[in-house]
């Protein structure tokens, strides 16, 4: 039997919170639609069969432990373990899952293998679940978090998505980019945009990143700004562009 106490307008009068360090101010609807993005790289529906338990887990790089913490003061439940260089963010009160999680990821999960984890949940409690066919901006700025790199190629300002949902990909590049292609690698499959403005970036990239991600991005916008002046070519353009990459390469 379904223990579901609530809707996600129960859930947003619950968790209401100010974010004091960011750029642009995420409301609850653009986190919650951010941490199911960020979800489907760096998250887990773990189902422990022997228990009848799911456990919620996020997992990312120790550098990045802040976005957890902030993640927790929006979810107000779970707590955070570290272990060499991983940190994780667990769930494993059923309750909080039933009462919290799902309310924010029904109808807004779109790869198919999270989508599979999130419906062996619903299965365990009783809960009806949908899948999401629509992008949104803040969705795509937490699935970039972990799955994008912001290069410079050729002196052009080149944005890579890695994924292994080659359809996922494709609704990103039909919903966003139009352009750019899809290339098989292995078992993954990567999306090749070549971005040859500013104006485009601001009405995709609205919120700003939330990871280390942010300053990746902020550094590869001001290359792709000193590529529209045509400056890519001079003396200084070059070191700035160097100076870029060998900061990508520390990240």
């Amino acid at each position: 039997m379904s223990r579901f106490k609530g809707s996600s307008e129960t859930t947003r009068e619950n968790f209401g919170i100010k974010y004091k360090n960011f750029n642009l101010a995420y409301n609850f609807e653009n986190f919650s639609l951010w941490l199911v993005g960020f979800f489907e790289v760096f998250g887990e529906l773990k189902l422990i069969s022997d228990k009848d338990e799911i456990n919620f887990l996020l997992s990312v790089d120790l550098i990045d432990i802040d976005i957890l913490y902030k993640i927790k003061t929006f979810l107000q439940c779970g707590k955070i373990t570290t272990n060499l260089n991983k940190a994780t963010y667990i769930i494993n009160n059923n309750d909080q899952l039933i009462n919290i999680i799902y309310p924010i990821f029904n109808n807004k999960i779109l790869s198919d293998s999270k989508f599979n984890e999130f419906k062996a949940f619903c299965d365990l409690f009783n809960l009806p679940c949908v899948k999401s066919n629509n992008l949104n901006s803040s969705w795509l700025i937490g699935f970039l978090e972990a799955n994008s790199e912001f290069l410079i190629i050729n002196n052009s300002a080149v944005l890579k998505i890695t994924n292994n949902n080659e359809s996922l990909l494709n609704l990103i590049k039909i919903n966003y980019f139009k352009k750019g292609k899809i290339i098989s690698n292995g078992c993954n499959y990567n999306l090749i945009y070549q971005w040859d403005d500013t104006f485009r970036i601001k009405k995709i990239f609205i919120l700003p990143f939330l990871t280390k991600k942010k300053i990746l991005f902020i550094k590869w916008l001001k290359i792709l700004r000193l590529i529209e002046k045509k400056e890519q070519l001079s003396q200084d353009g070059q070191l700035k562009i160097q100076q870029y990459q060998k900061y990508q390469n520390k990240i």
